[in-house]
Formats: structure tokens, C-alpha cells, sequence
């Protein structure tokens, strides 16, 4: 094993519980302690499972009695959950909770310190903001709680997918990511029991409950911000489980959808208003400026209208693009490469009662759909050999911000903290109409091969499919 996971594994059983009310007798395989307070708890890892880089963790805890007093006492500086096997990355950008990535308050302070959602914030606890939700495996439709930080390559969490094909016993523990508890700073944890209703409630043991089960321990030192840990859960359920999982029926019944709510015709596409005031005004006031795109990823827009003869509709979409580029855009640095993009909203903010001006973020999906329109004026200017200079610069720009941007929120308005699947239909497709446009571009053919693969990247973050 590593030195780097022994400190990892380390960590994660020494630290069976914060605040100091369970021992553990370091130097040993098989950690089993006997503390006060009526509750019994062992831990062992065993399994080197493919490689010696993977552990599995099994925990039983029998619980006679439980004092939430006596709990709450241990931590002065604010409410805990009950909650063991923590986890510490100080450096996290985000935790992978459920299949979704969060920026954690080293990224972004808003979705789980600031959001306010008309007083019942969306990802966090109600009764400690530090907390995010606590919600049970049984819930989580990638059975994970993970953190990643992407510059330093580094993901660490708790795969619980061999539970849930064999005894489920998985279903009733929570997860829960925490930014600060006492000494110890943006760690995991499980926890029992789950939040209640929406998973932010405070709850705690009544007595007599048994919390047992068994997790992988994922320590990847290579996962750059480029790749994602939505697809090598993927692949391992693929490699690991796949007798397990449903077979797929030979022809899809859809027989029960409502005669009401079937398409009677595919939809087409939205058209070349690619941004203006929004409608939405429950969440921001009249005049807001938006990008108006959030289903743009039907059709290619610029090809769609060069088919029908309309140059007229081609030639205001340039206007307002050429209006984004100049007025609008976020031009920016990471990991040593310029970025563009464009804050959602691009001027104004949302109600006080929605979370104010902290909801404004580039870490937004909808700019993709002007990414989509510069990449195919591009490639209809190239066409006719009249290419503008301004766009080719732009288009590296919005590639670099697609290898970087990671996680995303406020796809839809009413939830400005949290991210959505609709948040990978524009991005995917920004980056396979990129690849179609440079894939035998001399210069940029080997970015085209990896906006390839970043679309299906990016599906996978986005598509967290149960199993």
C-alpha cells in the first residue's frame, strides 16, 4: 500500500467519530473500540480489492442507548449530526454527494454558506449551514460521498456500490459534507440517521438501531479537471458488477406515457434571440440580462437557419454575439490559460430573498448556447473564407473554461445553489460542434480529440443514472 493511502485509511478509521467519544487502538487491522455512553463500534478494512489501492471498509455500530444532550455537548461551536468515519481534504474544491459535484466554500461561499431559497436553503442543513443536507445512500443514485480538489489532481470517497448489489444494507446511512466542525476543516462523514424531509432537518438516534455496512475507499491521485468521478464510478460498476445489474429490454415500452403528454412531432430549434431580459421575475427583477439558450442544444442554431435561407436571422445573431464579446464577457486565467465565458446574469441579480447578488456566477451552463453560435459562425465564415479575427481567439477561450469549469449551479432559477442535468445538454453539445469544427484543424486537432472526450465527460457528470 502506499504511503499516501496508509495515511488516507489512517485518517478515515482513526477517525471513526469527531469529537474524541470513540477510542481506537491504532497499529492493528481490525479497530474495535468500547467507549461510554452504551455503544459499541468496529471497524476493519480488509479486501485489497484489483489493487492495493483500494481498500474495503466494513463498520458495525450498535447503538443501546444514545444522549443527544450529551452529543450536542461535544461540539460548542455549533450543531453535529451523529456522524463517524470522517474524511478531511482542506483542499477540496468540491464534494461529490449523490452523483453531484458542489463547490465547496474554498470555490464558491454561496451554494452551501449563502443561499437563502425563501428561508430553506437547498443543499445545506438548516440547523448549522456548515453541514450540507444528510441524505441516505438508499437516496443517492451514485452510491458516493467523495471530494475532489481538480488542480491537485486528488479525489478521496466512500464507494458503496458492491452494498448496494449484494445485502443494501447501505440504504439507511447518510452522507453529509461538512466545511468546518471544531479543528477539523472540509472533511466527509457518515452519519445516521438521514435529515428527514428535503434531508436538512435535525435528527438523531432513538436507541437500539444497528448502523452497519461496507464501502470502497477511493483514493485517485490522477483525476485532473479534465475527467470526472461520475465515469470511473461507471467504469468500476461496468468492470465490477455488471451480472448484477437489469438487462436492458429489447424494445422500449413508453406505452404508459399520458396520450396528453407524448411529442406528436420532435421539437426544433429555439431560434437566435441568444440573450435579452429575462421573464422569470419571481426570482430577479424586470430587465435582468440573460442568455437565452437553455434548450439550444436541439439543434446545431446557426446551421438550422442557413438551411431555411435565413441570413437575416444569421447576420442579428452575429450582432449579438459580437455584443457578448465586447460587453459581456468574462475573460480570465486557470492553470496558466485564458478563459472566456459569461456570468449568469450578465447584469443585474436576483431577488434578496433568492440569495441577492452572490447568486451571479460564471460556473453557469447557459453560456454554452453563445458557444455554440460563435463555433458555427466560425465555421460558416471559414466556409466562405471570410474568417473574423476576434472569433477564433474567443473559441480557444470558452475550450480552455470547458476543461476547467468543472461544476455548475443555477440552471434552473428557483435553485441557484445546485446543479441540474439540463447542465450537461449545452455543454456536450458546445463541445461536439467543437470537435466537428477542428478535428482536421492542424493546430487544434489534438484539443478536438479531447473535447471528445470531455462531452462524454461531462454526460456522465450530469446523468447521474441509478443502478
Amino acid at each position: 500500500m502506499s504511503p499516501f493511502l496508509k495515511r488516507c485509511l489512517s485518517a478515515v478509521l482513526l477517525g471513526c467519530c469527531a469529537g474524541g467519544w470513540f477510542s481506537v487502538l491504532a497499529g492493528t487491522t481490525n479497530f474495535t473500540a468500547q467507549p461510554v455512553g452504551n455503544v459499541g463500534f468496529d471497524v476493519f478494512a480488509d479486501g485489497w480489492l484489483v489493487a492495493a489501492s483500494e481498500p474495503v471498509v466494513r463498520f458495525q455500530l450498535d447503538l443501546d442507548r444514545f444522549n443527544s444532550a450529551r452529543w450536542q455537548a461535544l461540539f460548542p461551536d455549533g450543531a453535529a449530526p451523529f456522524h463517524f468515519l470522517v474524511c478531511a481534504m482542506p483542499t477540496a474544491q468540491v464534494w461529490h454527494q449523490r452523483g453531484w459535484l458542489n463547490a465547496t466554500p474554498n470555490a464558491d461561499r454561496f451554494p452551501l454558506l449563502q443561499d437563502v431559497h425563501v428561508g430553506s436553503p437547498e443543499i445545506s442543513c438548516q440547523w448549522n449551514r456548515n453541514w450540507s443536507y444528510l441524505c441516505p445512500l438508499g437516496a443517492h443514485p451514485i452510491p458516493m460521498i467523495g471530494m475532489w480538489d481538480p488542480p491537485a489532481r486528488l479525489y478521496v470517497g466512500y464507494d458503496f456500490q458492491e452494498a448496494r448489489v449484494t445485502d443494501q444494507s447501505e440504504r439507511y446511512v447518510a452522507t453529509a459534507y461538512c466545511w468546518q466542525q471544531g479543528d477539523t476543516k472540509s472533511f466527509i462523514a457518515l452519519a445516521f440517521p438521514y435529515g428527514g424531509a428535503r434531508y436538512g432537518e435535525q435528527a438523531y438516534p432513538q436507541g437500539g438501531e444497528t448502523i452497519a455496512s461496507s464501502f470502497h475507499l477511493v483514493v485517485d491521485t490522477d483525476l485532473p479537471d479534465t475527467e470526472d468521478p461520475n465515469e470511473r464510478f461507471q467504469a468500476r460498476l461496468f468492470d465490477r458488477y455488471r451480472d448484477a445489474l437489469p438487462t436492458v429490454p429489447a424494445m422500449n415500452d413508453l406505452a404508459w406515457i399520458p396520450g396528453k403528454a407524448r411529442l406528436s412531432d420532435f421539437a426544433g430549434p429555439i431560434g437566435l434571440d441568444v440573450w435579452g431580459a429575462g421573464g422569470e421575475t419571481t426570482f430577479y427583477p424586470a430587465g435582468t440580462l440573460l442568455v437565452q439558450g437553455w434548450t439550444g442544444h436541439r439543434e446545431m442554431p446557426i446551421d438550422a437557419a442557413l438551411r431555411r435561407g435565413d441570413l437575416t436571422t444569421v447576420a442579428r445573431a452575429r450582432e449579438q454575439i459580437e455584443t457578448l464579446l465586447h460587453t459581456y464577457a468574462k475573460r480570465f486565467t486557470v492553470a496558466g490559460e485564458t478563459c472566456l465565458f459569461w456570468n449568469k446574469p450578465l447584469a443585474g441579480s436576483w431577488l434578496s430573498n433568492w440569495g441577492g447578488a452572490p447568486v451571479t456566477t460564471v460556473h453557469n451552463s447557459d453560456g454554452w448556447f453563445p458557444a455554440r453560435v460563435l463555433v458555427e459562425l466560425y465555421r460558416y465564415d471559414r466556409s466562405r473564407g471570410q474568417v473574423n479575427a476576434e472569433y477564433l481567439p474567443a473559441i480557444d477561450g470558452l475550450f480552455n473554461w470547458a476543461q476547467h469549469f468543472v461544476w455548475t449551479r443555477n440552471e434552473f432559477a428557483d435553485v441557484p445553489s445546485s446543479p441540474f442535468a439540463i447542465g450537461g445538454t449545452l455543454s456536450a453539445a458546445f463541445l461536439l460542434d467543437y470537435y466537428f469544427t477542428f478535428k482536421d484543424d492542424p493546430q487544434r486537432a489534438a484539443n478536438a480529440q479531447l473535447a471528445l472526450r470531455l462531452a462524454g465527460n461531462v454526460t456522465w457528470r450530469y446523468l447521474a443514472a441509478y443502478f
